[in-house]
């Protein structure tokens, strides 16, 4: 009596994603024939050797079989599943708000976004550079502002198609001149070591300071138009001083955190 043959067949994974390949592995010994196939196939066309492998790709779920002819002429049909997960939808969770869209100068607004299933998120001032101001998928910033300002939340798909969601917050005008102000910082909330920008509009006044709260702002002076980046080791409040030309002072303060 002949020894029994010996047959293995396996698959190096049994689940992928649509497009992926995974490699057919068999070693048969002590029959007359094997046939590796794709199920539905002729297998009569696809003899191989005894031992071997084969690399497949697939799109969509498939069964390959492993048929084996012993030397009594009795078939033996082994059959392995590969399952494709299905193409994850290009939709995705996008949600954009601010608690309010119109306000008094010098006035701030809460900004809140939760956006799932994409590939990266930006918040942003209209015409900012927009790949500075990167941040997480479900998040707030507050912003205060002394003009009207539109936001932008820029979603980044898996397949790097883009869209655009703006919320424009009108800022009510006020008598004279000194209504056209705005100051802002790019993030409120940043991890040690990260940097963050602020920006301010101010027109027709007597002068502006920018500083951390705390430091002799006579040192600090800036144009009425202007940004500056800012690296706080820890949580840090910081001013925007205006000397009116009646040599009124307002100061608008901003905090951001730096969080652990």
């Amino acid at each position: 009596m002949s020894d029994a043959p010996i047959i293995r067949f396996r698959v190096d994974r049994s689940s992928i994603q649509p497009g992926e390949c995974v490699t057919f592995h068999w070693r048969v010994e002590g029959v007359q024939a094997v046939y590796f196939f794709r199920e539905g196939e002729r297998w009569r066309e696809h003899g191989v050797v005894g031992q071997g492998e084969q690399q497949v790709c697939l799109s969509e779920p498939a069964t390959y079989c492993l048929r084996v002819i012993k030397n009594d002429g009795v078939a033996e049909v082994r059959k392995i599943t590969v399952q494709v997960q299905a193409q994850q939808s290009s939709q995705s969770s996008e949600m954009f708000s601010v608690d309010r869209e119109e306000i008094e100068p010098r006035e701030g607004v809460t900004f809140r976004w939760h956006v799932e299933g994409v590939k990266a998120v930006y918040f942003f001032a209209e015409g900012d550079r927009w790949k500075q101001h990167g941040v997480v998928g479900h998040g707030e910033q507050r912003v205060e502002l002394l003009d009207t300002t539109t936001y932008v939340l820029r979603v980044i798909r898996r397949d790097d198609s883009v869209d655009d969601h703006k919320i424009t917050v009108r800022v009510r005008a006020q008598g004279g001149p000194e209504a056209a102000r705005m100051f802002s910082v790019d993030r409120s909330a940043i991890r040690p070591g990260e940097c963050v920008t602020f920006r301010w509009r101010v027109d027709e006044v007597k002068a502006v300071y920018f500083h951390p709260e705390g430091d002799g702002w006579q040192d600090h002076g800036v144009p009425g138009h202007g940004e500056q980046q800012v690296c706080p080791p820890q949580t840090t409040t910081y001013c925007l001083r205006v000397i009116n030309r009646d040599d009124s002072v307002e100061i608008h303060y901003i905090t951001v955190q730096v969080g652990g």
